[in-house]
């Protein structure tokens, strides 16, 4: 089912019964890794310069 719907946004890429990661869908794991990144910082309540 989560297949279909990624494949459906363009974050994978199906041959046969292989699954590949496009373009998009890297992108779309980096910027949720960095947005991730981002609340942990904010949470420690680090003072910005």
């Amino acid at each position: 089912m989560y297949s279909n719907y990624a494949t459906e946004l363009g974050l994978i890429g199906k041959i046969a019964r292989q699954f590949y990661l496009t373009p998009v869908g890297i992108r779309f794991i980096l910027l949720l890794q960095l947005h991730k990144a981002i609340k942990i910082v904010d949470a420690l309540g680090l003072v910005r310069s």
